[in-house]
């Protein structure tokens, strides 16, 4: 959490962050989702802790050596998906 402050306190124009949330208990999480809720800039995120990924502005998928991107947090992107998925099961 001490490296995640500093990174924060120095707000560099992109912030990249692998599993944030790994091995941080519930008070320090909470300050992180609000740090990332306020962050002015670039944030990068790689994550499974679907709390922080439903604060995110934009969904990167890396699938089959491609990348695409779908606008809004986690819930819009699995919404897509499943009118994907139901569009082609028709």
């Amino acid at each position: 959490m001490t490296a995640l402050a500093a990174l924060l306190l120095r707000r560099p124009d992109v912030l990249l962050l692998d599993e944030p949330t790994n091995n941080l208990d519930v008070g320090a999480r909470r300050r992180l989702y609000e740090a990332v809720r306020d962050w002015p800039g670039v944030m990068l995120i790689v994550s499974h802790d679907r709390e922080l990924l439903a604060l995110v502005e934009q969904v990167a998928d890396l699938s089959g050596g491609s990348v695409r991107l779908y606008g809004g947090n986690l819930a819009a992107y699995e919404a897509l998906l499943a009118a994907e998925q139901g569009a082609s099961s028709s």
